[in-house]
């Protein structure tokens, strides 16, 4: 009998990883700081005591969640048209809660990045508030209707998450943590290190995070890999990864 993922504690465990993001204090290393060590030379880090005070901590529970937003529906992903398909947090705070669907392999997650547009969700944009490091935003001159997305809301039980991939547009990104422990793998910018190294086909890669960590990390993380090693991350509450662009 094949038990899966979600029978495999192996599967969330940060035994052998290395810690290879830097961190850094929002309270030492200033603006200025910021840019010339992080920015300009494109480093990823770990940013902590950016968010102390942000009500999120406190209000983004499944069940604080589910008081004010039962009825709004949020995107949990698309449909074979490529047609966002979206639930009532109320479905979604019953899926989490219940323990048949949380021996999913690869559960579902919201993935939203409409909620700061959509007048059901967007008191969520009161529960938080831009980092300093962040604030300068060349897309706000084009306006809200012709902008990208730029926001997202993401939230999942444990083993949902996303597989390998570059942002697009070369757009930095920075991603709050409120609870849980988020996995990363970011392999630098690499001339010939292309999606079909990271993506093979014929090992059972289906697009989702978990199937990726389980049978391409290991290659990657070997030490005949013909690439730079990627670099390892565990991100825990409260803290901001910055993630530049590439």
């Amino acid at each position: 009998i094949t038990k899966g993922y979600a029978a495999d504690p192996g599967v969330l465990s940060a035994a052998g990883l290395g810690d290879d993001v830097p961190r850094i204090s929002a309270k030492t290393v200033t603006l200025a700081e910021f840019i010339e060590r992080f920015e300009k030379p494109r480093r990823p880090c770990i940013i902590t005591d950016a968010m102390t005070d942000w009500p999120a901590n406190d209000e983004w529970t499944y069940d604080k969640l589910n008081i004010r937003f039962a009825g709004h529906k949020f995107k949990v992903g698309s449909d074979d048209d490529g047609y966002a398909v979206r639930l009532k947090f109320a479905h979604i705070h019953h899926y989490v809660t219940d323990p048949a669907h949380m021996r999913d392999d690869s559960p579902m997650y919201i993935f939203d990045g409409s909620f700061g547009d959509k007048e059901g969700s967007q008191p969520l944009l009161q529960d938080y508030t831009v980092p300093d490091y962040f604030k300068e935003d060349l897309f706000q001159h084009v306006g809200e209707k012709r902008r990208p997305p730029y926001r997202w809301l993401v939230m999942g039980p444990p083993r949902s998450g996303s597989s390998v991939h570059i942002d697009p547009l070369a757009t930095s990104a920075w991603n709050a943590l409120i609870s849980g422990h988020k996995r990363w793998c970011l392999f630098p910018p690499t001339p010939g290190l292309e999606k079909p190294h990271l993506k093979p086909k014929g090992i059972g890669l289906d697009g989702e995070a978990v199937t990726w960590f389980r049978n391409m990390y290991p290659r990657a993380a070997a030490a005949d890999w013909a690439w730079p090693r990627p670099m390892d991350a565990v991100q825990r509450p409260g803290e901001i990864m910055f993630v530049p662009d590439g």
